[in-house]
C-alpha cells in the first residue's frame, strides 16, 4: 500500500505503512506538492547516498521539520518494529548512512548524531514577505504527525490565504505569494 503517493509526498502514515489509510493522506500530500510550487524544489527528498527513495532517511528529514512523532503514532503503526526496538529505540540499518538518527518510542532520537531541526520557515525562501505568515499556517495545518490532527479539505478553503485574493485565473494568485525576484526571473 505504500505507493499510494510519490515517494517524495508520502505521509507518515504511508511511511509508516498503516493497515489503513483515510484522506488525512491526501492533505499531507497536497502540503507537499503546494511547497514544492511555491519553492520549485522537494520540501522532502528521502534519499540515501545511492540516490535510491528510503523510508527511513524520509523519516529522518520529517522529523527535521516536525520535531518528535507522537508515541500514539509510533504505536499505530504495524511496522514500528522494523524501525524500534522492543524499548522504541530506533534500530539502525546497513542500508542507511550514519547520518539518519535514531528514534525512540517517546519520540526521542537515540543516536548520533543529533538531528538538525529546521522550519518551514527557515526553508521558504520564495514566498513573498506579506504572504509568508499565511502560507506557512496553511501547511503547518496540512503537514501534521497524527492523521487526525490535519486539517480537512473544508478547514483549508475557510483558511484567509485562500480567501484573500481569489484567483479568477490559473496564475493570478501566484503573483500574490511568489517573491517579486522569483517572479521576474520567469520561474512561474
Amino acid at each position: 500500500m505504500g505507493n499510494i503517493q510519490p515517494e517524495v509526498h508520502r505521509a507518515p502514515e504511508t511511511l509508516m505503512q498503516f493497515e489503513s489509510y483515510s484522506s488525512a493522506v491526501d492533505i499531507w500530500n497536497v502540503g507537499c506538492v503546494l511547497w514544492d510550487m511555491l519553492e520549485v524544489e522537494h520540501l522532502f527528498d528521502g534519499r540515501d547516498e545511492d540516490g535510491q527513495h528510503n523510508n527511513r532517511v524520509h523519516m529522518h528529514e520529517i522529523v527535521s521539520l516536525l520535531g518528535n512523532p507522537p508515541t500514539e503514532l509510533l504505536r499505530r503503526s504495524p511496522q514500528t518494529w522494523r524501525l524500534f526496538d522492543e524499548s522504541g529505540i530506533y534500530q539502525p540499518s546497513q542500508y542507511v548512512s550514519c547520518a539518519v538518527a535514531n528514534l525512540d518510542v517517546t519520540g526521542q532520537w537515540g543516536a548520533k548524531p543529533a538531528i538538525d531541526h529546521t522550519s518551514l520557515e527557515d526553508g521558504m525562501k520564495n514566498v513573498a514577505l506579506q504572504k509568508k505568515t499565511q502560507v506557512i499556517q496553511i501547511l503547518a495545518n496540512m503537514l501534521r504527525w497524527l492523521p487526525e490532527k490535519k486539517a480537512t479539505a473544508r478547514e483549508l478553503l475557510e483558511h484567509p490565504w485562500m480567501q484573500d485574493d481569489r484567483p479568477r485565473s490559473g496564475f493570478e494568485k501566484i503573483e500574490h505569494f511568489i517573491s517579486a525576484e522569483q517572479w521576474d526571473i520567469g520561474l512561474c
